[in-house]
């Protein structure tokens, strides 16, 4: 969890100068210049993100469990991810209506993001990072805005294209790091690695039941790091089972296939 929390005060932290120090902002923006600035700003955020996923994936390892979402946010995180998309395409896609409307729509999907994994998830790592972003994007969003009114800035107008494009390409199906690494059911915790070497085994059985042949599988290939240690698996119980034949002294079939 320190990880975790080390990575997320460096990675929002340097992307809440805006939000704290605008003014200090701009002051050495001019005084050491735009590639410096954005270089440093780069790394520490790069070094932030990067403590941030260490520190996640570790506190999973060990989850505590605060709450169990019911079925119904689920889907209602399901749905706010969507938005979120939306929302994400909208801030890059050339006049369009949300963003005409909204001003800051990558600032908005942020905040559906994070409230659509606080909604499917309960246990503390999820609440710790998504609850930070959320946080980070409803004070950021309101800095923004009162910039924008300070500025007196102006957004184009939206047109239909850029609209309809901007929805069609927030609706591709697509996945992100944080929903990756919220695993199959998001608050569950991660399993443990026997739990997760059973499950892969009982998942996909062998094709041959020869031991002196890699048993195969579609669905974990022995190509893979995966498929490897499923094989591996996969023979320890044949030749358990083949022991059992040739002590028992029945005649082998194709349960056990010496050669």
């Amino acid at each position: 969890m320190t990880y975790l929390i080390l990575g997320l005060v460096v990675f929002l932290g340097v992307h809440s100068v805006r939000i704290v120090a605008d003014g200090w902002r701009t002051r050495t923006l001019a005084r050491v210049g735009e590639g410096t600035f954005k270089g440093v700003y780069s790394v520490l955020s790069l070094a932030g993100f990067a403590l941030m996923v260490w520190g996640f994936g570790v506190a999973r390892e060990t989850p505590l469990q605060l709450w169990s979402p019911p079925t119904g946010l689920r889907h209602a995180a399901s749905l706010l991810t969507l938005i979120a998309f939306v929302l994400l395409a909208a801030a890059y896609v050339p006049r369009n209506a949300i963003k005409a409307r909204l001003h800051h729509p990558m600032v908005l999907g942020v905040k559906s993001w994070a409230l659509a994994h606080l909604l499917s998830t309960g246990a503390v790592a999820h609440l710790v990072l998504f609850g930070s972003f959320l946080l980070w994007g409803v004070l950021d969003y309101i800095a923004s805005r009162r910039r924008d009114r300070t500025l007196g800035t102006r957004y184009p107008a939206g047109t239909l294209a850029g609209t309809l494009f901007c929805s069609a390409g927030g609706n591709r199906p697509r996945t992100s790091w944080p929903m990756a690494m919220a695993g199959p059911k998001a608050g569950e915790g991660r399993p443990s690695l026997s739990a997760q070497r059973n499950a892969r085994s009982d998942a996909g059985r062998g094709t041959c039941a020869s031991t002196s042949l890699r048993p195969m599988s579609s669905r974990w290939p022995y190509c893979t790091p995966l498929g490897q240690v499923v094989s591996q698996l996969r023979q320890v119980r044949q030749r358990s089972r083949c022991a059992w034949v040739l002590r028992v002294g029945v005649t082998p079939s194709s349960t056990c296939l010496i050669r």
